[in-house]
C-alpha cells in the first residue's frame, strides 16, 4: 500500500497527488496529511479521513456528518476542520 504507483496532477483539481495500490499516500499539495511522506491512508470529500504514519507511530480517523463542499470561506479540497485537527495532532505528539 506504501509503494508509489502514481504521481501526477489530479485532473478535477490540478493538483499534484500520490496513490499507492488503493490508498493515497501523502500529498501535501492535494491533502496534506501530516509532515511525514510515508504517510498513508484516504480521505473524504465530506471531511472524514483515516490514516496511518509508520515515522511517528501513530493512525488517525475523523468521522463527520457535515459535509465540506469548497466555497468563498475554505477553498481547501479537505476543509480547514480536517486540517486543523491532523496540525493539533501532530503538534501534541511532537
Amino acid at each position: 500500500m506504501m509503494q508509489l504507483s502514481f504521481a501526477g496532477k489530479e485532473m478535477a483539481t490540478q493538483k499534484q497527488w500520490r496513490m499507492g495500490a488503493g490508498m493515497m499516500l501523502n500529498s501535501p499539495d492535494f491533502c496534506p496529511l501530516g509532515p511525514n511522506l510515508a504517510v498513508f491512508g484516504h480521505m473524504d470529500m465530506g471531511g472524514s479521513i483515516g490514516f496511518a504514519d509508520p515515522e511517528s507511530k501513530l493512525a488517525f480517523a475523523y468521522v463527520t456528518e457535515s459535509f465540506h463542499t469548497p466555497n468563498k470561506h475554505d477553498k481547501s479540497l479537505c476543509g480547514k476542520r480536517q486540517q486543523n485537527l491532523i496540525k493539533g495532532l501532530y503538534k501534541s505528539i511532537l
